[in-house]
């Protein structure tokens, strides 16, 4: 473990919030009567039965989105997101910009959505439909779920890579890739594979080719799983208890499509099927329907910055504590990739020493709950040193620009690119051969209509005119001046130039630019066309204008109508009554008297040029105070 932190001895006080498990009492009166006594395929037939002619969806914005509404969407931190059980990606339920509808079962297995050789009914299916990540929905393909041995795609809560031994297939006909949920959400996929395997157990389009079947075969007039599938399946049932989230979407989806998913409602029913009751016939006076199993709360952290479920980011210099939110019997934490410890108080992070370091932290909560010890979901957070040095843009005061006053004025400003609705910051991230485009460094925090920080691989820009005629920066044949974008990072060193040759394709470079003209439409969203140029025969080649793509979170530039982008400018930093107090620890305090800056002894304070200076009769600005306790900012009229 890296010795600049260290587990405190004080004792943490952990909040205990085990839920009073109460039957699901939704289930309406005689609805499962047709199980009872059956067994074997007579039990599949009746559960087939159950699931068919139920009210059927309609697939896409209008239908699975307004469905989504009722059964995916939760509360965090005061914001209604979109449960997403393939990433802990914040997306607020006014859009869903980078998200897919996705088969958890893929659809690809039973031939998809062609009404002729596939099965409509469930492709649209919300028992088998999930709101997920683009990204991770794109790595998972159509790969089988199974224990990742070494991922390929891990976002913090979902992978994708090669099988462990034994996952993934049978013989030769083994997966080059599995998929591999959260803990807390393998029995949620368990428990959608049993229903999708019994309610579509008999249509006839399943696919039996070598590159589909990894988890299932044919069996007479039904499709049935593979023994390694089956047993891994019973035991993230098993393992990961049905809790309130689940009880309270089969509700859900009861009520739009009128029927249930038999397995959350009575995960036992499992066993009868595929387990080690499979020899008797079920039998619902034996039965025990499902209560909430609910799992501890993630660890919370006060004070930090959301910039995900469960994830955090926080800017530290002087030493600092981590008040964590607990909710288990234990909290077990990670600093910088080191073996878990058991956490008895918060954590500490020592003096910074300079703007480049941060500390990586992973922590999560177990308690008991009925036989089983649940841990909570992961909570990460990520620490980035805040030299009072250094200016840090990210930690300033941006303004919405509507006009080219600025832009044309002062070829010095600072600004900061965000997609319309603002979710989205365009990142210094990206530009490679693999991903020609600036990606989004994600969601920016707002305070009213001022963005008052924001995502630490934000890009920085500058507008400088074009005083050369060179093929790739020269003046727009309009008579309009035209411009360079220069990218920096949050502490304005310099990363690049805009530059593109294609359509679609826009990238950093270090010393060529390509030149355009800024505008703004009537709606006041900054539009920036860039320059025509010329291809090898001699023919004008469009290379369109800086725009946001929804569908893949990035800023590209498009000749034909994607997502508008909005231009900030930097209006100065935060000042709470003359001072913003970082780390927000009551000692000394600092105190100003006309253009006198007093601070504790012990303490520097530094323009934001970097330079240190005395602190007596400065100059108006703002100046960063570095006290034994506490790092302030503080601005001088």
């Amino acid at each position: 473990m890296n010795k600049s932190l260290l587990f405190k001895s004080v004792m943490a006080s952990a909040a205990m919030a085990f839920m009073t498990a109460t039957a699901f009492a939704a289930v309406p009166a005689g609805y499962y009567n047709a199980l009872d006594g059956k067994q074997g395929t007579g039990l599949i037939d009746a559960l087939v039965d159950l699931a068919s002619g139920h009210t059927k969806i309609t697939y896409g914005s209008k239908g699975t989105w307004s469905a989504f509404k009722s059964t995916d969407v939760r509360n965090y931190h005061d914001k209604n997101i979109w449960w997403d059980m393939y990433s802990n990606n914040i997306v607020e339920t006014t859009a869903h910009d980078a998200l897919n509808i996705e088969h958890s079962v893929a659809n690809s297995w039973w031939g998809g959505n062609n009404s002729s050789t596939g099965n409509p009914t469930a492709y649209a299916d919300l028992f088998i439909l999930m709101p997920s990540d683009q990204n991770a929905n794109n790595t998972k393909s159509s790969w089988p779920p199974g224990l990742v041995e070494s991922s390929i795609f891990d976002n913090g809560l979902f992978l994708v890579g090669t099988p462990k031994s034994g996952y993934g297939g049978e013989g030769e006909n083994i997966a080059k890739n599995v998929f591999e949920p959260a803990d807390e959400y393998k029995g949620d996929f368990a428990r959608c594979y049993f229903y999708t395997y019994t309610a579509y157990a008999k249509i006839t389009t399943w696919k039996t080719d070598t590159d589909k079947a990894y988890i299932y075969e044919t069996s007479g007039d039904y499709t049935v799983l593979k023994e390694w599938a089956r047993d891994m399946l019973l035991e993230w049932s098993r393992n990961d208890p049905v809790d309130s989230k689940e009880l309270e979407r089969n509700d859900a989806v009861y009520t739009l499509q009128g029927n249930r998913n038999p397995f959350i409602d009575y995960p036992e029913l499992a066993e009868y099927i595929w387990g080690n009751k499979a020899s008797d016939a079920f039998s619902l006076s034996d039965a025990t329907l499902a209560t909430a199993q609910d799992r501890p709360a993630a660890p919370e952290l006060t004070g930090g910055r959301d910039t995900g479920v469960n994830t955090y980011s926080i800017r530290w210099w002087t030493p600092t504590d981590l008040a964590l939110t607990l909710d288990g019997t234990k909290t077990m934490v990670s600093v910088d990739g080191a073996d878990f410890e058991e956490l008895t108080g918060s954590v500490s992070l020592a003096q910074a020493t300079d703007h480049s370091q941060s500390h990586s932290i992973k922590a999560y909560s177990e308690k008991a709950v009925n036989g089983l010890t649940l841990a909570s979901p992961m909570t990460y957070i990520t620490a980035s040193a805040l030299n009072p040095a250094v200016t840090d843009y990210s930690t300033g005061l941006w303004t919405k620009v509507t006009d080219l006053s600025g832009v044309s004025a002062d070829s010095d400003k600072y600004y900061i690119i965000l997609s319309d609705n603002t979710s989205h910051a365009m990142s210094v991230t990206g530009g490679t051969t693999a991903k020609k485009f600036l990606e989004s460094a994600g969601a920016v925090d707002f305070d009213g209509e001022t963005v008052n920080q924001l995502p630490l691989g934000a890009a920085i820009v500058k507008f400088s005119a074009v005083t050369t005629s060179s093929s790739s920066a020269k003046r727009s044949t309009s008579g309009s001046t035209s411009y360079n974008i220069g990218v920096y990072d949050r502490n304005g060193e310099f990363q690049g130039y805009y530059y593109t040759t294609k359509e679609k394709e826009m990238k950093l470079n270090s010393t060529t630019a390509s030149a355009g003209t800024p505008s703004f439409s009537a709606e006041g969203n900054f539009e920036f066309t860039f320059t025509p140029g010329s291809n090898s025969s001699g023919n004008t080649v469009k290379y369109g204008s800086l725009q946001f793509n929804k569908t893949q979170p990035r800023f590209v530039n498009y000749t034909t109508t994607q997502g508008a982008v909005n231009l900030y400018s930097l209006s100065g930093f935060p000042v709470l009554s003359g001072i913003r107090d970082v780390n927000a620890v009551e000692e000394m305090p600092v105190s100003v008297s006309g253009r006198d800056i007093y601070a504790p002894e012990g303490s520097a304070i530094y323009n934001m040029g970097g330079l240190q200076v005395s602190g007596i009769g400065v100059a108006p600005g703002i100046y960063l105070v570095r006290t034994p306790y506490r790092t302030v900012k503080i601005l001088i009229r």
